[in-house]
């Protein structure tokens, strides 16, 4: 297991590219309307979504919610279409998703779905703009927080940032293998507990981060006040431009998959082109679900 980045003490990085600062915490009042703000859902592929709430509110919610310590364990799931498919293959994935305290809707297919079946989720809410709102804020804050991420150089970004951070970089790990498992699960914890982390950002492979979770759930099942655990995958890759992420018109588009895919074909060809298929049974089904459950013309 290779050691963690410990507060990597330094000055801000400048962005590569400009991210909105989201003012959080101010007046009495604005934290009165934080404090009394509810999410409302809506049902889409059996999972309840956030339907209506713009990408800044979501963040402010988090960010009130992690300040609060809270004996249960509260996770952050943001899924696309991979996740979608591959729920419907790994019922293990999906009762993460099932148990998550917040789903995001990072797919545009989840969101023509919405609409299909009278659901509609008003908007794309991405994980990527979730991070480029979320950790500025934490990085002004002060506020303890550990990552697990993909490699060094996302490690070496984010703790320059970001002194009261613990960065955990763990090696090729086997999923099936649990003494593996329980190693990264111990260096998390042991993460959060030398800085009383208030978050956790999960920024490993999407099959990878759903275990994490899993497990991190079983552990802290007891804990008085576990940190919230966020799925964020290649988001802070994206925020440290490191991965180039898609032009604003084709974000808007739905089209983000399509930038990944011409930017790495050879590792998401076979992904989008292929397995990802399988989303467009899915919304059928879906659409036929809906449409059993709706009552008969004239009848109450």
């Amino acid at each position: 297991m290779r050691a963690s980045h410990r507060r990597g003490i330094g000055s801000t990085s400048p962005r590569r590219q400009c991210q909105r600062t989201l003012k959080i915490f101010g007046t009495d009042a604005d934290t009165l309307q934080v404090k009394t703000m509810t999410l409302r859902t809506e049902r889409v592929f059996g999972l309840d979504f956030v339907a209506d709430s713009t990408i800044d509110e979501v963040a402010r919610h988090i960010a009130d919610e992690g300040r609060d310590a809270r004996p249960e364990f509260r996770c952050v799931v943001t899924p696309n279409t991979d996740h979608i498919v591959r729920y419907d293959r790994f019922p293990a994935e999906r009762r993460v998703a099932e148990r998550s305290w917040m789903l995001l809707p990072d797919g545009a297919p989840i969101i023509w779905t919405s609409r299909l079946v009278g659901r509609p989720l008003a908007r794309r809410l991405p994980g990527s703009d979730l991070f480029n709102l979320l950790w500025p804020e934490l990085v002004a804050r002060g506020t303890p927080t550990v990552v697990v991420a993909p490699s060094d150089a996302v490690a070496a970004g984010l703790s320059a940032e970001h002194r009261h951070s613990e960065i955990v970089v763990p090696p090729m790990v086997d999923v099936h293998d649990p003494v593996a498992v329980r190693t990264l699960i111990d260096e998390i914890v042991a993460a959060v507990d030398r800085i009383d982390a208030r978050f956790v950002f999960v920024a490993i492979s999407m099959q990878k981060h759903h275990l994490v979770a899993d497990h991190l759930e079983q552990r802290w099942s007891n804990a008085p006040a576990p940190p919230v655990v966020l799925l964020v995958g290649t988001s802070p890759e994206f925020y440290l431009g490191l991965v180039k992420r898609a032009p604003h018109w084709m974000q808007r588009a739905g089209l983000e998959w399509l930038h990944r895919l011409l930017s790495d074909p050879r590792r998401l060809a076979k992904r989008y082109l292929v397995d990802d298929l399988l989303i467009f049974k899915l919304m059928w089904r879906e659409w036929r679900r809906r449409r059993g459950a709706q009552p008969a013309a004239g009848v109450e």
